[in-house]
């Protein structure tokens, strides 16, 4: 039985892709385990192509392992439907990426409150939510201007907003700063760490930036393919 304060536990993970010339699978995880409590910070690192991306989307839902299991809440994502795999990330993950992914026809506020949209709940609800959000963000100015109008600080702090659109138990983040200067850098950095606090999240971050990981309470380290604590 998982303990109450366990959030997501990753047990035995292995992720393989067939060789396109006939040789044997490359291996770019091998029996990874690893476990996130409730509201904590966690940092993986790693060089390059050490597959910490990977990892990051099979404890998402992103990607499914070649063997192992992923428990969420107790619940083995590993087993899920597409349809009932997308509702999960919907509801209970907020990702956000080293690229924003923001959709450039769209408001910050529009693109905010998409997640909300896509889950069913009524517009007054997750445009109240989005709005607040964007205050908390210190973006409340920027709400009707579209993604080419902002800066990339602000742009990656509107991705930020909408991964916590739906009030997810965690926030992964995929090199959230590898895009940004060094000021920028720490600004979000800081604002991940605040928005932790106030929306009681747990924050698993991949990241090559020591810096970064220094401030987690966790940090792993990912090497061919194995996943070591420091």
């Amino acid at each position: 039985m998982m303990s109450d304060q366990i959030l997501l536990e990753a047990r035995n993970i292995s992720k393989e892709y067939p060789s396109q010339s006939g040789g044997p699978a490359l291996t770019i995880l091998n029996d990874v385990s690893l476990t996130v409590n409730r509201k904590s910070l966690i940092s993986i690192v790693g060089a390059s192509g050490s597959g910490k991306s990977t990892l990051l989307h099979i404890l998402g839902g992103l990607d499914r392992p070649t063997q192992g299991q992923i428990l969420f809440d107790g619940y083995d994502i590993s087993t899920y439907s597409e349809d009932k795999l997308a509702h999960f990330r919907n509801t209970s993950i907020g990702f956000v990426f080293q690229f924003h992914h923001l959709l450039p026809e769209f408001t910050a506020l529009e693109n905010v409150f998409m997640p909300g949209l896509i889950s069913g709940k009524k517009m007054e609800e997750i445009k109240t939510r989005a709005s607040s959000l964007l205050g908390k963000l210190g973006l409340s100015h920027r709400e009707q201007h579209r993604p080419a109008q902002l800066s990339g600080g602000e742009q990656q702090r509107v991705a930020v907003a909408r991964a916590l659109m739906n009030k997810p138990k965690i926030i992964m983040a995929d090199e959230p700063t590898g895009n940004l200067d060094t000021k920028n850098t720490g600004n979000l950095l800081d604002t991940l760490l605040q928005i932790r606090e106030e929306e009681q999240v747990a924050l698993l971050m991949v990241t090559h930036d020591m810096n970064i990981a220094q401030k987690s309470e966790f940090t792993y380290r990912l090497e061919e393919g194995a996943l070591r604590l420091g």
